[in-house]
């Protein structure tokens, strides 16, 4: 990885010197790599994946709908990460089964779970695709893959707050003094 980032790197110099300047800055090539190649090498370190998975876990620890599998520290080092299984439905699995009522309860029960890693928490999954949740009997939501988990700092994160509820507001989706912040709202007997 080192060697590819600094083959990457020695590319970027060559594009800067063939391209305006004023076109580098503009895309901002140079800050966008830096940024890549800090999360490649950051989501490559088991280690810090580990920890990230415990800062989810004790902030979904009152959520008995969100499963993050337990790290087993005795078997994980920066290259390798051993942690219990987990297993379940796929996204289009469940898609395909459930009742668009069903699909509306699941959709609120990802909202809100999305809601309370970037307003709540201000840590967030950033590599929360479909193959990195596992939806399991009884409405449980199981996450991966959290080797990619940012965090928000506090004026980001109140930014962020200010943001949801503009948009809430603004679409008139719900009363505000209601923003779903808890699994409370949630049915969480939705059967997959």
């Amino acid at each position: 990885i080192a060697e590819d980032m600094a083959v990457l790197g020695s590319l970027l110099g060559v594009l800067a010197r063939l391209v305006p300047t004023r076109t580098i800055r503009n895309l901002n090539l140079v800050r966008s790599f830096q940024e890549f190649r800090r999360y490649t090498v950051q989501e490559l370190n088991f280690v810090h994946e580990a920890h990230t998975a415990e800062r989810f876990q004790h902030n979904f620890r009152n959520w008995p709908d969100v499963v993050i599998p337990h790290v087993h520290w005795d078997h994980t080092t920066s290259n390798v990460l051993t942690m219990s299984r987990v297993a379940g439905a796929r996204l289009h699995e469940v898609v395909a089964r459930l009742s668009p009522e069903e699909l509306s309860k699941l959709n609120a029960q990802v909202l809100e779970l999305e809601m309370k890693m970037f307003i709540a928490d201000g840590l967030f999954h950033a590599d929360l695709h479909p193959g990195n949740i596992f939806f399991q009997e009884g409405g449980k939501i199981a996450l991966i893959d959290r080797g990619g988990g940012c965090a928000f700092t506090i004026k980001t994160k109140n930014a962020q707050l200010v943001g949801a509820v503009g948009v809430v507001i603004v679409n008139n989706a719900v009363d505000p003094s209601g923003l779903p912040l808890g699994m409370s709202g949630s049915d969480p007997t939705i059967t997959i």
